[in-house]
């Protein structure tokens, strides 16, 4: 009898690590789709931060309800009302990047009554707008043994309020970290804020626990293979030695000689923008950056999740993103200080 329970017992643990691995295999649209409502939920954010800083008393109650409790017909923007803050704008005023974590009902409120409208009417704050900027966000990850999924977005909040318990402004550069808890819910992915808090040197990626798999296609036929549209041009170059044209054909952005139509790179980016004056370009696959050259080849291979352009101002440089690090490179790729 003690040989089956614990037989049972076993057969339910390999079940259910089973059905949680089941639950981290993503495929690369559903990735892209889960870090662009991530960036979606930081805009979201800023529209609340504003919204309840110019609302009178009364109706703070109501916004403050509806960003945290869900209901029938909504997902809030928050995963629910017991969901730990660490607190940026009580604090910024007078002191560095440390505070107490609090309920966030009680973080909006705090908000309110140190930068917001008062209860006369009177608003100090008027016309200065919270800012959340830098938004990058992370690869998609899952903590082990959870059966949800989240990404990290690190951004800024840039503010230029003023305390009105000490007059003091609010210290910029703000560095915050979101983290967007996904998950499907009747059939369907949901996305809620389930963290908010600064920004640490050490922040843990725990992308390892999803496995990302590229979407199954069909073969083109060779009839569709014949007249695949152009949908879209642009003008990527154009100088004294060449222009050169993205276009875009079967959702993909290739590029082309402007008088030859000769195909310099046939369409496989995502994403594609100009030629930087250091003659390359960023390009997008998968939702990852990276740069070509004027030939087509791909330079710098598509690796960072947010990026910039080389220019003069940089020397020759360009700026990337990958998970929480901010870096500069050079037109080999590698990493300069």
């Amino acid at each position: 009898m003690r040989l089956k329970l614990l037989s049972l017992f076993v057969m339910l643990i390999c079940a259910h690590s089973i059905w949680a691995q089941a639950q981290h295999r993503i495929t690369t649209s559903e990735e892209k789709l889960f870090k662009r409502k991530a960036l979606e939920k930081i805009e979201e954010l800023e529209y609340m931060y504003n919204q309840l800083l110019e609302a009178p008393s009364y109706e703070r109650e109501d916004i403050i309800k509806n960003v945290t409790i869900s209901s029938s017909e909504f997902y809030p923007l928050f995963k629910d009302d017991q969901i730990q803050v660490e607190d940026d704008f009580r604090t910024r005023a007078t002191t560095t990047n440390k505070a107490d974590f609090k309920r966030i009902d009680s973080y909006l409120n705090d908000i309110c009554l140190y930068y917001g409208k008062s209860d006369n009417g009177v608003f100090k704050n008027a016309n200065k707008k919270i800012k959340l900027i830098n938004a990058v966000a992370s690869k998609v990850m899952a903590a082990p043994s959870k059966t949800f999924m989240f990404v990290k977005v690190s951004f800024q909040v840039d503010y230029n309020g003023f305390d009105s318990r000490t007059n003091q402004p609010f210290k910029k550069p703000c560095n915050r970290v979101a983290e967007i808890h996904v998950e499907k819910i009747n059939g369907t992915w949901q996305f809620t804020i389930d963290a908010l808090r600064f920004f640490t040197d050490n922040e843990k990626d725990y992308s390892a626990n999803v496995i990302i798999e590229k979407n199954s296609t069909d073969k083109p036929d060779t009839e569709t293979e014949k007249v695949a549209v152009e949908e879209k041009k642009k003008t990527l170059i154009k100088n004294s030695k060449v222009v050169l044209l993205g276009f875009k054909a079967n959702e993909k952005w290739g590029v082309r000689d402007a008088e030859t139509a000769k195909v310099i790179a046939k369409p496989a980016f995502d994403e594609i923008e100009e030629f930087s004056e250091d003659e390359l370009a960023m390009v997008n696959i998968d939702g990852y950056w990276g740069y070509i050259g004027i030939d087509g080849n791909i330079i710098i291979k598509c690796e960072y999740d947010n990026a910039e352009a080389f220019s003069k101002e940089k020397k020759g440089r360009a700026r990337v993103y990958k998970g929480m690090e901010s870096f500069l490179i050079d037109k080999n790729g590698n990493k300069v200080k």
